[in-house]
């Protein structure tokens, strides 16, 4: 009954109010979000684009004057400043457009990490490592080390991922067939070849991303392996496969295999799991994953939060899983994109949020720690602030920077005044201050009527209070029907509490009324009895 009293509310409340059901392409422009229905209704970006830098701004064009003396890193905001104010001639102008061409050239960003205020990079055509501080200028650019003693010197080839704990900075030398394992001075301290497994019996241990945990547990995401997450030991040697992605076949599919013959079965599509993109571990020791669809085009199990165990725990309480857009295109029209997102990195901040790369649309998901879709920001575009072939994200002095690899540059997003009121929500809803959080959440409603998380966050610090109703009104709004179910208990207690003596008058008002005629025949009986 109560889930048809539920039904009911949402079909009248859907016929007033005023979504605009559409495609997600429509709002490219002005930001979407995804309803309780799934789909794409108009929002306010959560995050913008407020800054580029390119090789030119990160002084990367004066690194074939001298890249091994700090003293010459090249104060490029200044010159950048002069060259928009127009003081050179046409010859100097000339020579700094070669400047920047040539800067252009070698910059091909595969990776970045930040640690400690600063941003690591790894270069894959320039085999470099690549450190900014936190004003984003250059602070080392390196593509030969030496060990301690200065005795042996190695190089990079490819390099895809990077991991920087305290003491160390880890870096998957994808064409070495190497992890390599550097202080915080730049020099190497370790160097791991292939793992002892059979795996690599017949297969190049081709290192792609790379994480490490507070233990020194080292994880790595290798180029053709399907079994799962590489599991080191701190000493390089290896533990196992952890957080392996399931192979996704339809029940048709798999009933039709029970009766092919093995020749058969050889001329089949060789089903084999998704392997994982990307990867980061919180401070709690969960990894965090990203992966593509399978070959099936499943796409459920994109995002994973795998824990000690290998199990993934990531919490899916949102309206649909966290999987990016929910709706697209199966065939490619134009310069729209089909298929589901691909989602190629993700980032973590300190109250459980995360953020998603979709390098196919160049968008952002925010989510958070619940699996509910917060905002989607960013997109992909030849124009200044848009995405061209985004590989990597992570959170920066309280903003998102991209990695850019066709565009060889960082883009940095900062929170939009709607983004900012959104997270401050989640802070306080994160530190158990639910009064406070709905206080937020009401000015995040105020700013957009449509935003339903907003009305889950308000009825959820009514419904502490005791605010039933309040909170039932709220729940409906937000979609929620967890809540809603626990408000309308709380709700109908409150209502027999409150009313008992009148429903009990009233009770027993009707049963004398019902059963009257043999009330009267029994007090007629017994007077007959007594005369």
């Amino acid at each position: 009954m109560k889930k048809k009293i539920f039904l009911i509310s949402f079909i009248v409340l859907s016929l007033f109010t005023s979504f605009s059901v559409v495609k997600a392409e429509d709002y490219e422009k002005d930001g979407y979000i995804y309803s309780y229905w799934g789909k794409a209704i108009p929002s306010a970006y959560g995050m913008s684009h407020i800054h580029t830098y390119d090789p030119y701004t990160l002084g990367l064009d004066q690194l074939g004057i001298d890249t091994k003396n700090p003293d010459d890193i090249y104060e490029s905001d200044w010159l950048k400043y002069w060259y928009d104010h127009s003081f050179l001639d046409e010859i100097a102008r000339l020579k700094l457009d070669v400047g920047i061409k040539e800067a252009n050239s070698i910059f091909h960003p595969q990776d970045l990490f930040s640690y400690n205020n600063k941003l690591y990079i790894v270069d894959s055509k320039n085999n470099a490592l690549l450190v900014l501080n936190q004003y984003y200028q250059l602070e080392a650019y390196l593509q030969l080390f030496t060990d301690a003693n200065m005795e042996d010197v190695y190089d990079l080839k490819e390099p895809s991922g990077i991991a920087v704990t305290d003491d160390s900075i880890y870096i998957a030398d994808t064409d070495n067939e190497r992890i390599m394992v550097l202080d915080h001075e730049y020099k190497v301290k370790k160097i791991f070849g292939t793992p002892e497994d059979k795996t690599f019996d017949e297969l190049a241990f081709k290192p792609l991303k790379i994480s490490v945990d507070k233990t020194g547990r080292i994880y790595v995401i290798v180029r053709d392996v399907f079994e799962g997450i590489i599991e080191l030991n701190s000493d390089g040697s290896f533990n196992r496969y952890t957080g392996v992605n399931p192979i996704s076949m339809n029940v048709i599919e798999a009933i039709w295999r029970r009766f092919y013959t093995e020749e058969q079965l050889k001329q089949m599509k060789l089903y084999l799991p998704t392997s994982f993109t990307n990867m980061i571990i919180d401070d709690l020791g969960f990894i965090y994953a990203t992966s593509k669809a399978d070959s099936s085009g499943n796409d459920q199990n994109m995002i994973k939060k795998i824990n000690t165990k290998g199990i993934d725990v990531l919490k899916r309480n949102g309206y649909d899983v966290p999987k990016g857009d929910l709706t697209y295109i199966q065939v490619k029209t134009g310069n729209l994109q089909k298929g589901p997102s691909e989602l190629v990195d993700i980032a973590i901040n300190d109250i459980g949020m995360y953020t998603v790369l979709d390098q196919k649309r160049g968008r952002l998901f925010t989510y958070d720690n619940e699996g509910r879709l917060l905002y989607i920001s960013a997109d992909k575009g030849d124009q200044e602030g848009k995405l061209g072939n985004p590989v990597a994200v992570t959170y920066f002095n309280g903003d998102l920077v991209v990695l850019d690899q066709d565009n060889k540059s960082l883009e940095v997003y900062g929170l939009t005044e709607f983004g900012e009121l959104i997270n401050e929500a989640i802070k306080y809803h994160y530190e158990g201050d639910f009064e406070k959080a709905a206080e937020v959440w009401t000015e995040v409603a105020k700013l957009n009527t449509n935003y339903e998380i907003a009305y889950v966050g308000i009825g959820k610090s009514l419904l502490r209070q005791g605010k039933y109703k309040e909170a039932l009104e709220n729940f409906k709004l937000g979609k929620d029907k967890y809540y809603y179910g626990k408000a309308y208990e709380g709700y109908r207690k409150e209502f027999l509490n409150n009313n008992f003596s009148i429903i009990m008058t009233v009770t027993t008002i009707v049963i004398l009324y019902l059963f009257r005629k043999p009330l009267i025949d029994i007090f007629k009986k017994d007077r007959e009895d007594e005369e």
